[in-house]
This record gives structure tokens, C-alpha cells and sequence, in this order.
């Protein structure tokens, strides 16, 4: 009996698409719930407390010490999810998962990683 290779691949495929579907929509949640504000704070970066609606300029903690501010964090808007870009290290679009991923020194699975985020931050 032969293998039917065609249907395999569309099983194949339709398990991927599955697959991206889910972890698109966990993204898309992580977003919509956890600010770059958000995870500033949580790693000792002074931001005022206004909020996470507003721009606001911080010293950048990954390049080393800063004499005045380098960073900006950017809320949320039609265009996409808050970031934050660095002046100095020439960095923009550190959203709230990016940033996670650099304060924690995490190197593991993707999966893993936004797992870890929804852990931490009580998110179902």
C-alpha cells in the first residue's frame, strides 16, 4: 500500500497554520494586557506614575550608565502594541515580550518564553 504524501502535507500544513493561529493569539493577548510600561516598572526602571498612556523618557538599562535620558517608551496606538526605542543603542520597537526577553536573559523556546510572561504577569 502506498503512502498518500499529498494528504500528509496538508495535514502537515493545517497542523502549522493551527500551531501559528495559537501563538498569534497569545501575542496578541500578552499585548493587549502587558504594557513596555508595565515591564519597565516591574524591572526597577523610575517611570511616573502616570499611567502607561504617555511617552516618557528614562534611562536606557541596557547599555550602561546614563547621564541624562536615552530611551522613550511609546503607548499603545492604532499602529501597534507600546515600545520602547534607545537613542543610544539604536534600538526601537522593544515591545513588552522583547523587553522580557532581555531583562530576564531568557534563551529558551518562544513558547516557553511567552508562557513564562503570561505566568508572571496572572494572565490565563
Amino acid at each position: 500500500m502506498s503512502r498518500d504524501y499529498q494528504k500528509e502535507a496538508r495535514n502537515e500544513v493545517d497542523r502549522t497554520d493551527a500551531m501559528r493561529r495559537w501563538v498569534t493569539a497569545r501575542i496578541d493577548q500578552i499585548h493587549a494586557q502587558v504594557t513596555a510600561h508595565d515591564v519597565l516598572r516591574r524591572n526597577g526602571v523610575n517611570l511616573k506614575q502616570g499611567g502607561s498612556q504617555r511617552e516618557e523618557q528614562f534611562s536606557c538599562p541596557f547599555h550602561g550608565k546614563d547621564n541624562k535620558p536615552s530611551a522613550r517608551v511609546y503607548p499603545s496606538s492604532a499602529r501597534g502594541p507600546s515600545h520602547v526605542w534607545c537613542y543610544v543603542c539604536q534600538e526601537k520597537g522593544w515591545d513588552c515580550i522583547t523587553l522580557w526577553k532581555k531583562f530576564s536573559g531568557f534563551e529558551g523556546r518562544f513558547t516557553a518564553l511567552l508562557s513564562q510572561i503570561e505566568r508572571d504577569f496572572g494572565l490565563a
